[in-house]
């Protein structure tokens, strides 16, 4: 992927800024606001052979065809990531940008179109669209040198506010029609998408060279070396990456962790429906959207106290969340909500996070994608938990909440497993992989059995030389207080 160096002036920076940060905002990750949604196809009496229930009472046909629905556009959601990664290398931001609002567009088109199948169709299209058009942004944060980071978690807050859009058509929703509501949404983004067109840059914003320089001079020593010593893992074959522990790991835990949230999520109208608080639902999508203001503190997070220790974090309040969702207590729901938002929110930057410390961006994009379709595979399971809810656990998904009880225990361990170095890492990257070291293969194999060697202080900075560098580590080397500095580091 080529990549445009930034000679852009103040004013358009600012520009570009404003109408990422709008377009984000309005779409792209609307799908998550599926409570609000469902409440208007309810009233609308989309798919209901049952008429008039009493309270209590759910339509088992309704609710699962509404539930499909809702995984479907979830499905598609999550295996996107394996198509916008390799189209956006192919063709650029500006041309993502552009497919996927068409995509976007359309599926908002498609629900003027009578017929209840229909309804499938656009919201996957909506689900599938939604990231194509965060991730054409992104690169609009290096236009911004010193706030990169900032502005990469602001455009995080944009995609959990955007779920709040669905939350405005259930307010309005009776002073217009249905067909009103989706053409006057249309209508507002049709705006913010146009000048796109034209002012989108055809290759992605880097960082200008001297902003790399000043962010390496800021490293200490160890830093240095740490990166030095990375390069063992960023470097190696997409094959060996795919087929190490760490990887599977990382992915089962963001694919089952993701399964029960999209899961609850789906099920929480008929959740609450059937214990008679059908306002809880509102409460919940108010929560959501209020998720974004926790990015710092999972940034912060992320930054000080490292990757392993988020997870860890993250899992823990997983863990919570499930608890005080089997709870018979409607006041404690609220709380499940707030834990469950934020929890969310940590979920995938924590994942993004490991993927790219552990694994470098040689493969970066094949790795994201392999993730998101097993995400997407195991997924699609909710539907079956919530069929069988409704046929055969009398509507009471207090057995569903449970199961994952224990399984969130179990998930509690990866975040362990990949603070060690155990033997993945000396499997895929062993000595002989360098040139230059003198060592005993005996030895080698004997420490490689032993979960407690110590890999990193076993492989100092000075005990080898590699191949190949990857640009990451190039970059630093052309700066002389940096390679010098490396020289004498000793960990």
């Amino acid at each position: 992927m080529k990549w445009q160096v930034d000679h852009t002036s103040r004013v358009r920076k600012y520009v570009l800024l404003v109408l990422a940060f709008l377009q984000a905002g309005l779409t792209s990750g609307v799908i998550y606001g599926w409570p609000a949604i469902e409440d208007i196809f309810t009233q609308k009496g989309i798919h209901n052979s049952c008429g008039v229930l009493p309270p209590g009472k759910v339509c088992q046909d309704q609710a699962i065809f509404f539930n499909l629905i809702y995984t479907v556009a979830t499905f598609a959601n999550n295996l996107e990531p394996v198509f916008v990664g390799v189209f956006l290398d192919k063709f650029g931001p500006r041309l993502t940008n552009l497919v996927s609002t068409i995509v976007f567009m359309g599926g908002c088109a498609l629900f003027l179109i009578p017929g209840e199948k229909m309804i499938i169709v656009a919201y996957a299209m909506l689900g599938f669209a939604g990231p194509g058009i965060y991730v054409s942004l992104m690169h609009i944060s290096n236009l911004f040198p010193g706030y990169n980071s900032t502005i990469l978690s602001a455009f995080s807050g944009c995609f959990t506010v955007s779920s709040f859009v669905f939350r405005i058509f259930e307010m309005i929703y009776g002073k217009y029609t249905y067909n009103e509501i989706w053409l006057g949404y249309i209508l507002v983004l049709a705006p913010l998408f146009i000048p796109g067109i034209f002012i989108w840059p055809s290759k992605s914003y880097q960082l200008p060279p001297e902003a790399l320089k000043e962010d390496h001079e800021k490293l200490l020593p160890k830093e240095v070396e740490y990166a030095r010593r990375r390069r063992l893992t960023y470097d190696v074959s997409f094959k060996q990456q795919i087929s190490s522990s760490d990887f599977w790991v990382m992915t089962l835990w963001l694919a089952i962790n993701s399964l029960h949230v999209n899961s609850y999520i789906g099920s929480l109208n008929s959740q609450f429906v059937s214990v008679k608080a059908q306002d809880y639902p509102t409460y919940f999508n108010w929560i959501w959207s209020l998720g974004f203001c926790v990015i710092p503190v999972v940034g912060l997070l992320l930054d000080k106290m490292g990757t392993t220790f988020a997870m860890f974090v993250t899992s823990v309040s997983l863990l919570i969340y499930r608890i005080t969702a089997i709870i018979p207590s409607l006041r404690l729901q609220i709380f499940t909500f707030v834990d469950l938002s934020l929890a969310h929110v940590a979920l995938w930057a924590v994942f993004y996070s490991l993927l790219s410390k552990r694994f470098g961006f040689k493969h970066y994009g094949a790795l994201v994608g392999t993730a998101s379709t097993v995400v997407a595979i195991i997924g699609s399971l909710q539907l079956l938990f919530f069929f069988i809810t409704l046929n055969y656990l009398k509507q009471d998904f207090f057995w569903v909440n449970m199961i994952f009880v224990p399984i969130s225990i179990i998930l509690l361990y990866p975040a362990r497993h990949l603070r060690r170095v155990k033997s993945s890492h000396k499997r895929l990257f062993p000595i002989t992989s360098y040139r230059g070291v003198n060592h005993d293969s005996s030895r080698q194999t004997e420490e490689d059995d032993d979960d407690d060697y110590d890999y990193d202080e076993a492989h100092s900075a000075d005990s080898y030389t590699t191949t190949y560098d990857s640009p990451a580590v190039q970059s630093w080397r052309h700066y002389p207080s940096i390679s010098s500095a490396s020289s004498s580091a000793k960990l």
